[in-house]
């Protein structure tokens, strides 16, 4: 079925289960049926695993030893601290870089080392290790060391940059890369490498993001010298204060909210909704979420934006300075700044949505992707846009910003073809490229765009099928005279959570005319209504679907929806939040 919503057409499919397995686990697990449902349909089976998915266990993460480095990489921060020796902690200029750096930076302080950092500036440098930025770090801060005497620790980066290590092996740095990111066939010179994704590493989980990497490293470190005798009995660091930092760069990289991650974020939620991190504290303050319970949407909607802002239209610095700020005046200094930088950031990320639409009309039908580049465009909110467009006109997006004979761009690509994989076909038309699936960045020369987007859009059409280009609205659930929405329902529905990337919110139908009760239009063009059989009675809210109240108030059809939380003069409860609506003299759902 296509419904005409705002977000566009969209297919509906209703997933399938076994019903009498639904049944068993269940009773089993002391479950809603409906969310037994829920867990099979996404490959949950077993119900001591399940046991473990609904609630997560910081001692169900696997050893950091199984990561291939990692014994060596204790070793080179154990030697560190026998010798007093300073470090250089280079992270990456989003979220995870930034965070991840934070993580090593108070664990590594709290060692007692002297640590110092550094970032490339996203609109000056770009990604990756850069020799320059090397360079100068070490004549500030290591001019004087004996040679050899300084670790560079790498977050979120370094997995590609040959050369740049090559240099700092020179400048008398051990080199340590932690990275997420693919490996090169040819691995970088470094003293050591951790990265789940190596080829011989055991490790049974693939997906942490550069934060993840981080903290792995620091809880391989804390067990090496604890063994060591490094603290007195019981003194070794909590690991679980680094939590909201964790949670922070994992969700904000939109790695997926399984395994791992999902022990990670789980635990680390917790932590940020407590935490004693004055610039953290403030970013809470400003959104209005200080003492509230926190979800991974709060993260990837709210917080990271902010914290993302400072590198997109600046100094990445100034995200890391908040984070780790012990004075609180500072801290809400750093928030407030980022608060407007965000809000720059909005301005210029929506004059750019404005002049690539006009471009989209102006050159007509669309192909099977959206390659498009300008003059001088802010290379620091490419991304986000490329994401809009994906998501507006449903196929792989990149845009490229022209200067100087070479241009810089970020790409963004839909469920089922591999961004990746296929800039791979493309490589010997780029500069330079790198990133996943599902989001990459990349250089060429200006020369070579064209021929760029004739060969990208010749591979997109060979690996995917028309059906890719439409987008899908997956139902968990349907409502109907035999299945309530109640109290269980709802307090197992949040078990569910934290809801991301990977583990995606369930969508929920229900008759229209049985959920939809007193309807309005409330903001801007936004339907409120309740639903006076849900128990308890709950309201709900469908963002600009206003338009649809009349018609709602003479025409039966499905509503999706999904569940949130609301805090509502400081009461929290559960909102139903519209996804969709199929009216029924319209196709049937498939």
């Amino acid at each position: 079925m296509s419904v005409l919503g705002p977000a566009g057409p969209r297919k509906w499919q209703q997933l399938q289960w076994d019903r009498g397995a639904a049944a068993r686990l269940a009773l089993e697990l002391d479950l809603s049926p409906a969310i037994a449902a829920m867990l099979l349909q996404r490959g949950h089976t077993d119900p001591d695993a399940i046991e473990r998915f609904l609630y997560p266990k910081l001692r169900d993460l696997p050893s950091p030893f199984l990561l291939q480095g990692m014994q060596k990489g204790v070793e080179l921060v154990h030697e560190a601290c026998m010798l007093r020796q300073p470090v250089l902690v280079y992270g990456d200029y989003d979220v995870d870089g930034t965070t991840g750096a934070a993580v090593l930076g108070v664990f590594l302080k709290r060692l007692g080392l002297r640590v110092y950092f550094c970032q490339p500036n996203r609109l000056a440098d770009g990604y990756g290790l850069k020799t320059h930025l090397l360079e100068a770090a070490h004549g500030e801060h290591f001019q004087g060391e004996a040679p050899r005497s300084g670790l560079l620790i790498t977050v979120d980066c370094g997995i590609t940059d040959h050369h740049p290590i090559i240099r700092a092996r020179e400048l008398g740095f051990k080199v340590l890369v932690t990275d997420h990111h693919q490996p090169p066939p040819t691995p970088v010179p470094a003293h050591c490498i951790i990265n789940p994704w190596q080829k011989e590493c055991s490790f049974p989980f693939k997906h942490l993001a550069g934060v993840g990497v981080a903290f792995y490293l620091i809880m391989g470190v804390r067990s090496h010298l604890a063994k060591a005798g490094y603290w007195a009995e019981g003194a070794s660091p909590n690991l679980r204060e680094y939590l909201d930092l964790v949670a922070l760069g994992t969700v904000a990289d939109m790695v997926p909210l399984v395994g791992v991650n999902r022990i990670l974020v789980k635990a680390g939620l917790v932590e940020l909704e407590k935490t004693g991190r004055p610039g953290i504290r403030a970013m809470l303050e400003h959104t209005g979420m200080h003492g509230r319970r926190l979800g991974a949407e709060d993260i990837g909607f709210r917080l990271g934006p902010r914290l993302n802002a400072a590198g997109r239209m600046g100094d990445p610095g100034r995200a890391l300075s908040l984070l780790l700020t012990e004075d609180g005046k500072e801290g809400e200094r750093l928030a407030s700044e980022l608060e407007v930088e965000n809000g720059r950031r909005k301005e210029t990320e929506n004059e750019l949505l404005r002049e690539t639409l006009s471009k989209i009309n102006d050159d007509g039908v669309l192909g099977p992707a959206v390659v498009l580049s300008g003059d001088g465009w802010h290379a620091g909110i490419l991304g986000i846009v490329a994401a809009r467009l994906m998501h507006t006109f449903f196929r792989p997006v990149i845009l490229l910003s022209q200067e100087e004979g070479l241009a810089r761009g970020s790409a963004r690509s839909i469920p089922g073809i591999d961004l990746f994989g296929a800039l791979q076909r493309c490589s010997g038309i780029l500069e330079s490229f790198g990133g996943h699936a599902s989001a990459a960045g990349m250089s060429i020369k200006t020369s070579n765009i064209q021929e760029f987007i004739d060969k990208f859009s010749e591979v997109i059409s060979d690996v995917s099928t028309l059906d890719m280009f439409t987008p899908k609205l997956a139902i968990d659930w349907v409502f109907d005279e035999t299945a309530q929405l109640d109290t269980k329902f709802v307090s197992d529905y949040f078990l569910l959570g934290p809801f991301g990337q990977g583990n995606s919110r369930p969508v929920l139908a229900g008759l229209t005319g049985q959920c939809m009760h007193n309807l309005r239009i409330v903001g801007n063009n936004h339907l409120r209504f309740q639903w006076p059989g849900a128990k308890p009675n709950m309201s709900g809210i469908g963002f600009r679907f206003g338009q649809h109240r009349d018609r709602l108030a003479c025409e039966n059809g499905l509503l999706a929806f999904t569940l949130q939380r609301n805090v509502f003069q400081g009461q929290e409860r559960a909102e139903m939040q519209v996804e969709d609506i199929f009216f029924n003299n319209e196709a049937a759902p498939s």
